[in-house]
């Protein structure tokens, strides 16, 4: 058989793709989760149930408690009206101002007021007699001032204040009392009280803010006298008149535009001047006369006679030049010495004006201090006058909105909410149990954990059979013995055992018999611990074998704990019937299959010691494969009976019984290292009693058999 066929055949019996289940260990990990979740969800839900139905009877035994809310709104909204400015309304809504109105709500002055005024000290809600000081030393007084404390602090514990909102002005006062009416009482007490506080507090501000306008009116009038006098003095004792000034004002005005045509002047005659001397010093009177000639001057008619040419124009010329230049020299000299008398004048001038300037400018200092000392007094008078009356008109600047009434329903116990809290625990405690049991747990369940533990192929599954469906003595029954169910497992496993690689075909096993080349094709069947199901699963598979018209033979190696034999029928010899042709031909037993026959381990050696050997049992297998075409050989749990493991040895395929969902990991593991050791590689892996009811709760649909085809097959 080809490799297509097998992968189509395995498909066809195990309903899976192979390979399908490849994938992340942690996707894995994730499915396996969610679906130990989907299964437990029964559990889950009766869990919460019950975790509700219990918080509802503890709450119904719990004490009950009522509560009453007071609403107070700050008042953050600035006045309208200008003759009448309270000292703290408008406040700003700031996250500062919201904060540290809330702390005075919450301040413990307050409670101790509310105390006194309803003598808590004495109720036994908030002070109980166990809570009286026990010192002997401490008097009275001392007493009581401890139990007001203790007090104060109860009835702390049982209010609560609270903002509504982020940045809302709006408080809620609430106490928590065994009484409706008296938590309505304290929350409103305290709300009355906030007020009155705070306007207490305004009236000692509006008192400090009197005294303050008063004795600063005081000082105010006696600096605006000072300020007079001095003003008076410093008007005395001015330097100039203002016509003075106005006239030394005019005068530097007349000398600084003088200055600045000297200024002006000089630059140009120095560069004239300057260029005359270089041509005069080269010769070029002509070019140095017209530089610095004036017309109608000497200089002026020598150079037009210079240029007409006329008798000894040129010593005229030359004459004319020079006297000139001498001229412009001393006109510099002059002029230089003339800015500078200026300036000085200039200088002079300005600090007379400088001065008269520091003395104008006291002098309006000293007006304005006046003007603004005059205004502030007004201001001082006018704020004393409205604040003389305004102890009267005072409020707080805040206001209840909602004063407290007393509770028609009790606040605690909340019984809606703590059994809806108590399910969800409940719920969230089994889904934790749920999660860590998958987590710890190591059993096998599906297909990829099968072929991980074991590094094998899963070729086939054995359902749990239901009482009626197998007879004690199944076997020997006949073919109706077992159920239309289970032989429809038992042909799909056959199936995929023929279709197995290292599994002669039929057809060659009915070659080797009529050639008698070999032994019969020999399969044992091993699992790691009792109450695994091979033995069922054997007899199943021979009875399969048997159906399709194979002579089989059913070995039973369980010597220890052998499902056929009776106490009766036990020998105590070293013998066995197994490898004595005498015995052993006597011991065959017969079944309802005319093909089917099976050995039991009936005469075995006692419970101590190996009644066998794995020469000594493949020389019988050869003995008996001139009967039989199959031979299946059901061993004993390898895990008890770990000498049984050498006998595999002979068995052509051996396949590997695991309990589903029963047998660990570790078990498999072990069974697997210790065929291993006498040179044992299993073949392939088989479930058994498997509970198709719930294998579907693993999403593992390989091994899933819908149930109606076990009513169609009845």
């Amino acid at each position: 058989m080809n490799k297509e066929n097998e992968r189509f055949l395995e498909k066809e019996l195990l309903s899976q793709n192979l390979g399908a289940d490849a994938g992340e260990a942690e996707l894995h990990l994730v499915r396996d989760l969610s679906l130990a979740l989907k299964r437990g969800i029964f559990w889950i839900i009766l869990a919460a149930m019950l975790g509700g139905i219990g918080g509802l009877l503890l709450s119904s035994m719990m004490e009950r408690k009522y509560t009453s809310i007071a609403q107070v709104m700050i008042d953050t909204r600035a006045p309208v009206a200008t003759d009448f400015a309270p000292v703290v309304s408008g406040l700003p809504t700031s996250t500062t101002t919201l904060e540290s109105e809330l702390e005075v709500l919450r301040s413990l002055d307050l409670i101790e007021h509310i105390v006194d005024r309803f003598d808590l000290s004495n109720d036994p809600e908030f002070f109980s007699a166990n809570s009286e000081p026990t010192d002997e030393d401490l008097s009275e007084e001392q007493q009581a001032l401890i139990r007001r404390e203790m007090t104060i602090e109860a009835v702390a514990k049982k209010r609560s204040i609270e903002q509504i909102g982020t940045i809302s002005a709006v408080y809620a006062i609430s106490f928590t009392t065994n009484d409706p009416k008296k938590s309505a009482d304290l929350a409103n007490a305290l709300a009355h009280e906030y007020l009155k506080t705070t306007t207490a507090a305004k009236l000692r501000s509006l008192e400090l803010s009197q005294g303050w306008l008063t004795e600063r009116t005081s000082e105010m009038q006696e600096s605006l006298s000072d300020l007079s006098v001095k003003l008076e003095r410093h008007i005395l004792a001015a330097p100039f008149s203002p016509e003075e000034v106005n006239t030394i004002k005019a005068k530097s005005l007349t000398v600084e535009r003088r200055l600045r045509d000297r200024n002006e002047a000089l630059p140009v005659m120095e560069t004239k001047l300057g260029r005359a001397q270089v041509l005069r010093s080269i010769d070029r009177f002509d070019l140095a006369a017209r530089e610095i000639a004036v017309p109608g001057s000497a200089l002026a008619l020598a150079l037009q006679a210079y240029e007409v040419g006329s008798a000894d124009a040129a010593s005229r010329l030359e004459s004319a030049l020079d006297d000139t230049i001498n001229s412009m020299q001393a006109d510099r000299i002059k002029i230089r010495q003339e800015i500078i008398a200026l300036e000085d004048e200039l200088e002079s001038m300005r600090e007379i004006l400088t001065e008269q300037a520091r003395h104008d400018a006291e002098t309006s200092r000293i007006e304005n201090d006046i003007t603004v000392a005059e205004a502030i007094y007004q201001d001082f008078v006018s704020q004393l006058s409205r604040r003389t009356q305004q102890e009267r008109y005072l409020d707080a600047d805040a206001r209840v909105i909602s004063a407290a009434r007393p509770a028609l329903d009790p606040s605690e116990p909340k019984r809606k909410v703590m059994a809806i809290q108590s399910a969800v625990l409940v719920m969230i405690a089994a889904v934790l149990v749920l999660v860590l049991r998958e987590l710890r747990q190591n059993h096998l369940r599906t297909v990829r954990e099968y072929e991980e533990a074991t590094g094998l192929p899963l070729i086939g599954v054995i359902p749990q059979a239901e009482e009626v469906e197998i007879p004690t003595s199944a076997l020997t029954t006949g073919p109706n013995a077992f159920s239309p169910r289970m032989m429809r497992f038992a042909r799909k496993l056959a199936a995929s055992v023929d279709a197995h690689p290292q599994m002669p075909s039929t057809q060659h096993r009915a070659d080797t018999k009529r050639k008698s080349a070999k032994r019969a094709t020999v399969i044992a069947g091993v699992a790691a611990n009792p109450g695994e199901g091979l033995t069922l699963s054997m007899q199943m598979l021979a009875a399969a074998y048997a159906e399709a018209g194979e002579n089989v033979l059913l070995v039973d190696l369980d010597f220890w704990n052998s499902p056929y034999s009776t106490g009766s029928s036990r020998a105590k010899s070293d013998a066995t019937g197994l490898l004595d042709p005498t015995a052993r031909a006597g011991s065959i037993v017969k079944t309802g299959w005319d093909t089917l026959s099976v050995l039991p381990a009936t005469n075995c050696a006692d419970n101590e010691g190996a009644p066998i050997t794995a020469e000594a049992f493949e020389g019988a297998l050869s003995e008996l494969s001139k009967t039989f075409d199959l031979i299946l050989v059901d061993t004993a749990p390898l895990m008890h009976r770990i000498d049984a493991a050498s006998l595999c040895r002979v068995a052509d395929l051996s396949l590997l019984f695991v309990r589903w969902d029963t047998t660990t990991r570790e078990a498999v593991t072990s069974t697997l290292k210790l065929l291993s050791d006498v040179g044992v590689t299993p073949s392939a892996v088989i479930a058994t009693r498997v509970d198709t009811a719930r294998i579907s709760g693993f999403g593992e649909r390989a091994l899933y058999f819908p149930a109606a085809a076990k009513s169609a097959a009845d």
